[in-house]
């Protein structure tokens, strides 16, 4: 089993209606894929009308390479960073082909490294891979109301 974590700039607002068309889409997709996961979506707080996204994908290695290359050309977001890829031994996310969590600052106060997503500061931790936890810190969201 692999597993891959980024985050990426949502390239416009993305409305509740926005977000519910592309947790649908994503669930059947993967579902068929064996693909599972989180997706998490923090709104901006700078006002530049951009929200974040960040999302940890788990399954078999050609299925995962398929859904990363179809993400990367979504023209829903912008500047992808991969901060993280491995293998696990089993899914962690495996009840969900799509879990879903709408956050906010608060949620991610306490998140060393994630609390300032969306920030300069954060993307140059993102492309050097100075993220310190991420599928900690994903599985920590899976267990707390998605």
């Amino acid at each position: 089993m692999n597993y891959l974590i980024y985050a990426s700039q949502a390239a416009r607002p993305m409305r509740s209606e926005d977000l519910a068309d592309l947790l649908e889409s994503s669930r059947k997709r993967n579902g068929e894929n064996e693909i599972t996961g989180l997706l998490i979506y923090k709104a901006s707080l700078s006002g530049d009308d951009h929200g974040y996204f960040m999302q940890l994908l788990e399954g078999p290695s050609s299925a995962l390479a398929a859904t990363r290359t179809r993400i990367e050309a979504d023209p829903r977001h912008r500047n992808m960073v991969v901060f993280e890829e491995g293998d696990s031994e089993a899914r962690s996310f495996g009840d969900w082909s799509m879990a879903f969590r709408h956050v906010d600052q608060d949620d991610l106060a306490a998140m060393e490294g994630f609390a300032d997503l969306g920030s300069p500061t954060f993307w140059s931790r993102a492309r050097s891979g100075d993220l310190p936890d991420a599928l900690d810190m994903m599985r920590w969201f899976a267990k707390e109301d998605v």
